[in-house]
């Protein structure tokens, strides 16, 4: 709507003069102010949202983006020899067939999902910017030309940060806002009425052509990434995107798959007999099933805290007379694992006894420790949402809450496991300060087990040992420039592969 309302104001005739000399605005043209003003924003918070998903919703992943908007805006009105839309539009092209290749690949590095993005924001901001520039009235009409600007600016946020989760199952906003401004890039390269045989129509006609080309590509691999397949349900609130995912029907690996963005979070087969089978990355052979099998041997009953849910995997390493309580702060995570929709009946299906309380993590662990918690014979904090971290989670002060809820002899578990982040930089000096002894063990993939990354410690080195002997060979004690994270500092920077 706001690209249709910047196209008709755009198109709209030149404005006239009254017999005073003042310009006369016409509705269109200020409604052309407004949609324009708003698709900057919503590229702006349609980038960010796509960005911190898989990554991680902090200050570096806000700054870069709004960055990329303010240089976006600057340059346009600095001076006109910045308004080259068909350079602008070029732009846009090769970012939008960069993000497609990485879309594809699936194996991005941070440095590839960056650059993708934050190229094609560029491009299609400066082309946006750009037209509301050359759109700009007389000195007479400049006080309502900016306030026209901030109305749109702030409807294209409010349109992202709220009409986005209410209205949309999935981060539709982007692809549409991208394709939306490349129709616009082509649109505005057609109506030019260049000499048919000059270069300069050669060369706007090639861009036009690749363009339209990688609107329709891009458009088509998030058409493609979006309708999974055999997706069963998507859902989207403030936390994220969530999909559900049946494959293998009729076959003995049937199975039912939850995906946070691009990020698997939960596995059940789908098998008679094998509903409850501890996979993805709790398997038997993981750090954390390992870290059970060894506690069960000097503590028949265990007590153990769950810091996020999943779909309940976790729950099926545990026993009857086991008991395991969970904190999830995804309203639809809570839902979808206690078998809303019939796609999961894992924690059905457990014999520990479970018991789920749904907000974020660190605020509930200081509620229950200020109300004299039972310290526990193990603590295990899973929290990713994506590959995103919520930092507050992996600071010295959220680690030292998680020491005081463990008994002397108990064991910590962090399941790390991220493509683009080493967290063990983190959590190794971290926990190295509260006297506990650390090892990251990383486990193999093993059928449905995926291989699986988790830093286990303990104030008994002892226990720390016999868990890494019993997983993979790949151990390690500590490691290369480790970082310390505090609630007053943390950057993402220091842990980046």
């Amino acid at each position: 709507a706001l690209a249709w309302v910047a196209l008709r104001g755009a198109a709209s005739p030149p404005p006239r003069v009254s017999e005073e000399g003042l310009e006369r605005l016409s509705p269109w043209r200020v409604a052309a102010w407004l949609g324009l003003a708003g698709l900057g924003t919503v590229l702006l918070g349609a980038t960010s949202n796509v960005l911190c998903q898989d990554v991680s919703a902090g200050p570096l992943l806000w700054a870069l983006p709004l960055g990329v908007y303010l240089v976006s805006f600057i340059l346009p009105f600095e001076h006109p020899r910045w308004d080259k839309p068909t350079l602008w539009l070029s732009l846009f092209a090769a970012g939008a067939l960069v993000n497609t290749a990485a879309l594809e690949d699936g194996n991005y590095g941070l440095g590839a999902l960056l650059g993708a993005h934050l190229l094609l924001q560029l491009g299609s901001s400066l082309f946006v910017h750009g037209a509301l520039f050359r759109l700009r009235p007389g000195t007479e009409h400049l006080g309502t030309y900016y306030l026209v600007l901030s109305a749109g600016g702030a409807l294209g946020s409010l349109a992202v940060s709220l009409g986005g989760p209410l209205l949309l199952d999935d981060f539709w906003e982007f692809p549409a806002v991208l394709c939306a401004v490349g129709l616009m890039g082509v649109l505005h390269l057609a109506r030019r009425p260049d000499d048919m045989r000059s270069p300069v129509f050669a060369g706007r006609l090639v861009v036009a052509i690749s363009l339209l080309l990688s609107v329709l590509v891009l458009a088509g691999s998030w058409v493609g990434a979006g309708g999974r397949a055999h997706e069963r349900a998507r859902m989207r609130n403030f936390f994220g995107v969530l999909h559900v995912a049946e494959l293998d029907a009729q076959t003995d690996n049937h199975r039912v798959s939850l995906y946070h963005g691009e990020t698997i979070h939960g596995l059940q087969l789908r098998v008679p007999g094998k509903e409850a089978e501890p996979l993805s990355y709790y398997g038997r052979g993981s750090g954390l099933g390992a870290s059970i099998r060894l506690l069960r041997e000097k503590t028949p009953a265990l007590d153990t805290l769950m810091l996020g849910l999943g779909v309940g995997t976790s729950a099926a390493l545990l026993e009857a007379g086991d008991e395991a309580t969970f904190y999830e702060i995804d309203p639809n995570v809570v839902r979808l694992a206690r078998g809303e929709g019939g796609h999961f009946d894992v924690l059905d299906r457990v014999k520990a006894r479970v018991t789920l309380r749904e907000g974020d993590a660190r605020a509930l662990l200081e509620q229950d420790l200020a109300a004299g918690l039972r310290p526990k014979d193990l603590v295990a904090v899973d929290v990713f949402s994506g590959d995103a971290i919520p930092v507050h989670l992996f600071t010295a002060e959220a680690m030292a809450l998680y020491a005081r809820a463990l008994k002397p002899d108990g064991l910590l578990l962090l399941h790390v496991s991220n493509r683009h982040l080493d967290l063990s930089r983190v959590a190794f000096p971290l926990l190295e300060e509260l006297g506990l002894h650390a090892a990251k063990v990383v486990s193999p993939r093993d059928g449905w087990a995926y291989l699986a990354v988790w830093v286990v410690a303990s104030r008994d080195k002892a226990l720390v040992d016999a868990v890494a002997k019993r997983t993979w060979v790949d151990v390690a004690y500590g490691t290369e420039q480790p970082h310390r994270w505090t609630d007053d500092r943390s950057s993402l920077v220091d842990v980046w592969r």
